[in-house]
């Protein structure tokens, strides 16, 4: 994804849904015997998501 994307509000609607992914697909990861990824990074991508990507200086992802 693009730091300033040219269409923020489809950006934002893409990390809402990778979001939704991280929350809710352990299970669905375990079951497809992938392994989900750790708590701390999901975390850490999340703050690169607000800090990172923006439109005018403000995050297009703010975690809500």
């Amino acid at each position: 994804m693009y730091r300033q994307p040219k269409d923020p509000a489809s950006a934002s609607e893409a990390l809402k849904f990778f979001a939704w992914a991280y929350q809710n697909g352990t299970d669905m990861a375990n079951q497809l015997d992938y392994v989900p990824l750790p708590e701390k990074l999901v975390k850490l991508v999340k703050k690169t998501w607000a800090v990172s990507i923006q439109d005018h200086g403000k995050p297009v992802w703010t975690g809500k």
